[in-house]
């Protein structure tokens, strides 16, 4: 499975160091990083409609509780799980 990040090739880097790490260094299973890489790309589009571009590690630094509540506040509209 490939997933597409709308975010800048220092983002996507950092992205697959880290899905690396998990699944070769931590074990993870295959299933959970397709779920922590969906969720991921969602997160990161999310951010990246309301700037109307790709993100970028400035994008993500200044992102604050505010941002990430909204983002739940969207998946729970849309009636997507908490827990997924």
């Amino acid at each position: 499975m490939t997933v597409t990040y709308q975010a800048d090739k220092q983002i996507q880097e950092i992205i697959c160091r880290w899905l690396d790490w998990l699944g070769n260094i931590r074990r993870y299973s295959k299933h959970t990083l397709e779920a922590y890489s969906l969720d991921l790309a969602e997160f990161i589009t999310f951010i990246a409609t309301q700037k109307n571009q790709d993100l970028c590690l400035e994008d993500l630094q200044n992102c604050t509780v505010r941002t990430f509540r909204s983002f739940l506040s969207e998946r729970a509209h849309k009636h997507i799980d908490k827990n997924s």
